[in-house]
Order: C-alpha cells, then structure tokens, then sequence
C-alpha cells in the first residue's frame, strides 16, 4: 500500500469508451479514521437535514510553462456543502496546451475541526481514459478528458467540520506520453490502477485455460463480488483497477454475451506503455 503519514482518499472516474464509472471512497489508514457523527448530528431516523454550509476553496496551479499554466484548474471560491461531508469538488479542468489529455491526479487538501483538535487529510481524485488497452481494442480514437470536464463526485464524511477545501494538480499524463505535475502520488496511484486491471484479467485467462476455455464457466467468476486472494492484488487503487476490468466484462456479458468475452481473453493486449 502506498506509504501516506496523512490518510489518502481515492476515487476515480474511468472515462472513454465506457460509462462513466465513480468508485467509492477508500481510505489508506483502516480503522485510523472512525466516522463518530454523534457530536455532528443527532442519530434519529427523523432528524431533518443538516443546513449546508460555505467553505472556502483555494488552489494552488501547476508551475507556468512557456508563459501559461499548462492545465489550469477553474474552481469556485467557496462549495456549499454539509458540514462534514465533502461532495464534490467545484472545479473543471482547462488544458492550455493543445494536445489530449489521458490522465490526471487531483490533490485534494481538507482541513477539518474536531471540536477543537484540527487536521488536514489528504486525498486524491483520479480521471483515468485509459485503465486498460482492452478497453480500446474496438476503437480507432484515442480517449481524453474533455475541455472544461468536472471531477467526478461522490460524498466523503469526515470526523469533524470542514473548515477549507485546497486543490491542486498532482499529475498530468498525455497522450504523447509527457508527463506534468509535482507527483507526489498520481503517478503510482495510475500505475497501481492499471497493474490491478491487468492482474484480474491474467487470473482469468489462466481460470479460461484450465477450464477448457469454456466462457461460461467463468460467469459465475465474473458476476462475484469478492475478488480472488489468486490476483495478488497489494493495495486498494489495484482492487479498483481489478473490479474495473471486472466490471466491464460484466457489462460485455450483458449486452454483447459470452462470444464477445471470448474474443478479448483469446486476445493477449500488449503491454500498457
């Protein structure tokens, strides 16, 4: 698991071919941050809804290069939001540069009071087009993130209310490959991601091969929730890349059948560069 001394936050959003798919929050440090709401809210099924509230945003931009911010975060100056409960991030993203974007790691920088005892957390919003060269086998157009797209939302409870929100671009990755960002941990966090799609997909064409390559047999594989201990998966952004991978051959079972997942596990893609 990545080394943190503050927790991590991860979510992703794979974009591209596939829907849009967000990813529930996991945290790096299990059972280091409990959720106690009982000083934030009374624990009653009738209890109306907290009142939002506004919390100040600020960002700190990548270094210019030739003269412009190369991705430029445009964000709001305060998010309304429920007092311990971040969910969203009011920003979208400007690319200055001219060529796709494939990927981008967001450093998301949450200051929280506890009645009294402050913190900061740190967490990281990932968009990734790219995920896995299976995804784009069918397609002749390179994925990227969109002009002015927003990062994708999901509600993250903390311990204690908000007191500020900053952002900051850890990591771009473009289509040619050039790669921009102070990386702190984006560039791991998509390596992992990656790596974790491509170790459930090598667990399943070794289950095809010993099931004589029958697909069928591998349904029930597929539709199960838990992953196999036989993955080796080592962290959390490798069990998100693994239930990914897993989800799309889900949804290629759905609407395409059994032939269609045959073909990519007949298919060894090449090596993610």
């Amino acid at each position: 698991m990545l080394e943190r001394h503050l927790q991590h936050l991860v979510r992703f959003c794979i974009m591209g071919g596939l829907v849009c798919a967000l990813l529930v929050s996991s945290r790096g440090l299990a059972g280091s941050r409990g959720t106690d709401q009982q000083n934030l809210a009374v624990n009653h099924p009738t209890t109306l809804p907290q009142a939002r509230i506004s919390v100040p945003v600020t960002v700190k931009q990548l270094d210019l290069v030739n003269g412009v911010i190369p991705v430029y975060l445009n964000c709001e100056e305060t998010v309304l939001i429920v007092p311990n409960t971040l969910d969203r991030i009011p920003c979208t993203i400007k690319n200055n540069l001219g060529k796709g974007i494939r990927a981008l790691v967001l450093g998301e920088y949450v200051s929280i009071d506890n009645n009294g005892t402050r913190s900061t957390e740190l967490g990281y919003v990932t968009i990734d087009t790219f995920v896995h060269p299976d995804f784009h086998a069918d397609s002749k157009e390179r994925k990227e993130i969109n002009q002015n797209s927003q990062f994708p939302s999901a509600a993250e409870t903390y311990s204690g209310f908000i007191t500020q929100v900053q952002v900051r671009v850890d990591y771009v990755e473009f289509n040619d490959k050039e790669t921009l960002g102070p990386n702190k941990a984006g560039e791991h966090i998509l390596f992992d991601l990656r790596d974790g799609a491509s170790k459930y997909k090598r667990w399943l064409v070794k289950e095809f091969e010993t099931n004589g390559k029958s697909v069928p047999s591998l349904i029930p594989l597929i539709e199960e929730n838990a992953l196999s201990a036989d993955l080796g998966i080592q962290n959390d952004s490798e069990e998100r890349g693994a239930v990914i991978y897993r989800n799309w051959l889900r949804k290629i079972y759905k609407t395409e059948g059994v032939e269609r997942i045959r073909k990519h596990l007949d298919y060894q893609s090449p090596a993610i560069k």
